[in-house]
């Protein structure tokens, strides 16, 4: 299928949203089907394109993919450009602590490995859930930010942990970043600002009787957390769950965009088809930041329900493909259901924050060369 014929297909079958799709599969330039290698591609040999249904070449059919990218159950994954390979790390499951997935054309997976194989001492043994990590470059190393209990306390503290490059073991830290004494800290989120980082959190309120609120906070030289500042609390009615500790908003991932930064967050009940993802504006990393859209920015339908967990990998100036997990027909894992990735185009029009999906029909988008993890500018 020609460009030319793909932007026309996604125009007749999208409307509106395919106008966004057909923008991107136009302007960028198939990245990752020139980085597929046809001798392992178990489609190149087919001449078929999976989009169209048509005759055509492989480097064309390897550069379409469709939803779920990934079958695996991958809570809140968080992507990173290294290489000629995507990787995306995700909340524990099958026994990995971080599972890392890598991909060269994000829709042949290699088998994932643990990129945290040895706890710190201050993670509790009994229970070693690790959830919602965050990778960033920053200088001459990568960190990776990572929420588990404190084995005394029971709590959810945050904890980081470094390594060369982004797709070797990182080493933990002996101590967590931070703790509180009341309430568990989790879903982090690694931003920098002029070569400044920042780590975002949520105080997990909903599992308390307290208000649940994202907070960040500036790192120094040896990581250690400075004042945090409240970015937002749940205040809208989507937010709102069916019970207390349904109710909630949680999963920051700070975007530096040319309008300014936006906030991306989930809200509602993880294990419910009312979960999905918001937005708010905020003046710097530390804040103030403003919700200024009522609805969610990304809410579910009968084939991906309960879309949340959300990070980006930048694509062109006020472009991104905007990983997220969504359940399928079952919902829980009490009953069957897996939170699979998904990966859909956000883009900025105008003063306004868009997200195409959740989609299920094949389509492409293109990975350029310069693509780089959301680290900002200011």
């Amino acid at each position: 299928m020609s460009k030319r014929q793909a932007v026309r297909r996604a125009l007749l079958v999208g409307g509106g949203l395919g106008v966004l799709v057909a923008v991107a599969i136009f302007a960028l330039l198939g990245f990752l089907g020139r980085n597929s290698d046809p001798a392992t591609d178990d489609t190149a040999s087919s001449g078929t394109d999976s989009a169209a249904g048509t005759t055509g070449g492989a480097q064309a059919d390897r550069a379409w993919f469709d939803n779920p990218v990934l079958e695996a159950d991958a809570p809140d994954p968080h992507l990173v450009r290294h290489g000629d390979e995507v990787l995306v790390f995700t909340t524990n499951a099958d026994g990995l602590h971080v599972p890392l997935h890598r991909t060269h054309d994000l829709r042949s997976w290699a088998e994932p490995v643990d990129a945290l194989p040895d706890l710190p001492q201050w993670v509790s043994p009994a229970e070693t859930e690790l959830w919602a990590p965050a990778v960033l470059s920053l200088g001459e190393r990568w960190l990776l930010a990572f929420a588990a209990r404190h084995r005394d306390t029971g709590l959810f503290c945050i904890g980081l942990a470094s390594a060369a490059q982004p797709d070797e073991s990182f080493v933990a830290q002996p101590e967590p970043t931070v703790c509180d004494t009341e309430i568990g800290l989790i879903d982090p989120f690694l931003v920098a600002d002029e070569d400044i980082p920042y780590l975002l959190w949520k105080r997990d309120g909903n599992c308390c009787s307290q208000p649940s609120e994202i907070v960040a906070a500036r790192l120094d030289d040896d990581l250690a957390v400075g004042d945090p500042s409240v970015l937002i609390d749940r205040s809208l009615p989507w937010e709102q769950g069916s019970t207390d500790t349904q109710t909630t908003v949680e999963n920051p991932a700070l975007v530096s965009t040319p309008q300014g930064w936006i906030l991306l967050y989930s809200g509602n009940g993880w294990e419910s088809a009312d979960y999905a993802m918001g937005y708010a504006r905020c003046d710097t990393p530390m804040g103030p930041c403003t919700k200024t859209r009522r609805a969610p920015v990304l809410a579910g339908d009968s084939a991906a329900r309960g879309p949340g967990g959300g990070s980006v990998l930048e694509l062109g100036e006020g472009l991104w493909l905007l990983a997220y997990h969504a359940w399928g027909e079952e919902i829980g894992y009490d009953e069957g259901g897996r939170r699979t990735l998904r990966m859909d185009l956000m883009q900025m029009l105008g003063s306004n924050l868009v997200v195409t999906g959740p989609t299920v029909a094949p389509y492409r988008v293109e990975l350029p060369g310069d693509l780089k993890a959301p680290t900002g500018t200011g």
